[in-house]
């Protein structure tokens, strides 16, 4: 079948008392392949709300109240859902946007426009509801998507690459970098940097903000009562502060470490920073650092770090 013109729309919203399960099996059957742990996490949450909700006849109020984001769009074919859109309401800059994820349609029924006709519903949706903007993350090794967004009016922001930490640790080499804990004397620079490596456009969906890292001893007291751990450390090159890196402990598969480094000595500082702080921690759990995609990619390999995935952030602005 060739979708057109002339061809019925197939598109309806997401039904969660009887389409979780199913859009579940479908989110699998496309992304099983390159799905990390997070995503099987996901899809685990994704199967226990169906579960919970096919038990519990959950009214409309109460699905408003659940946790996890159940809105979007399906495609369905004599009864069977083929195509997926899942919409996800943020808060970017005071603001209310919404994220486009999880398009999927199964292999026997792409390349028809499936994709194209659920994200042009998700942009009605999203337009109608006054949102200043829609985004969402393309996988940068799928030009067949990426054209598609381009194609309907979405424009790249920004690229990025988790990198996630290998079991094994590399030594601390000697080098003419120092780290050490980070300094109450180093915060202005860090937070200079910060800005730089996780600038508005992407840090709004990051699970960190630059002024948590703050130091002072009321902020530290409050962060030990209220159970929030951190851990800073400052790499020095001739007593000069080149790159600083802070540690947080996260509820997912990793936990994460947050970059700011002076760009002439990127290389080096993001090496002895990586390797010092992996060497430190206590926990077994793995590491993920957001960075710009390709910068620092040798020393991220040095310090025992393999690229997870390399993602292009995309925005089209609505109600202009």
């Amino acid at each position: 079948m060739t979708i057109n013109d002339e061809t019925p729309r197939q598109i309806r919203p997401l039904d969660p008392r009887r389409d979780l399960m199913a859009v579940a099996d479908l989110i699998e059957e496309c992304f099983a392949t390159g799905m990390d742990a997070d995503g099987k996490e996901y899809l685990r949450q994704l199967r226990r709300t169906a579960h919970e909700v096919q038990i519990m006849r959950l009214s409309a109020q109460s699905m408003e109240n659940l946790s996890m984001p159940l809105s979007g769009y399906v495609w369905e074919e004599n009864g069977r859902i083929v195509g997926n859109l899942s919409l996800i309401p943020l808060r970017k800059e005071h603001q209310r946007v919404y994220l486009i994820a999880n398009v999927a349609v199964t292999p026997e029924y792409r390349q028809q426009g499936i994709a194209k006709e659920l994200t042009l519903c998700a942009l009605d949706f999203v337009r109608q509801r006054g949102a200043p903007a829609a985004w969402l993350q393309v996988r940068e090794d799928n030009p067949v998507a990426k054209h598609l967004y381009v194609e309907l009016g979405f424009h790249q922001r920004a690229s990025r690459t988790t990198w996630q930490s290998l079991p094994a640790v590399p030594e601390v080499r000697e080098t003419e970098v120092r780290v050490v804990s980070r300094q109450r004397s180093h915060w202005e620079q860090q937070s200079i940097w910060l800005e730089e490596t996780y600038p508005p456009q992407v840090r709004w969906n990051l699970p960190f903000a630059p002024r948590d890292f703050k130091p002072g001893l009321f902020k530290e007291l409050m962060d030990f009562l209220n159970g929030f751990n951190y851990r800073h450390w400052s790499a020095l090159k001739e007593d000069t502060l080149i790159g600083t890196a802070s540690w947080t402990p996260a509820r997912g598969y990793a936990d994460n470490l947050w970059l700011g480094v002076d760009q002439r000595f990127e290389q080096e500082a993001v090496s002895a920073l990586l390797i010092r702080a992996r060497r430190q921690l206590f926990s077994r759990r793995p590491l993920w650092v957001n960075y710009p995609a390709g910068r620092a990619v040798e020393a991220f390999a040095a310090a025992g770090f393999t690229q997870h995935i390399t993602l292009d952030w995309m925005e089209h602005r609505l109600n202009r």
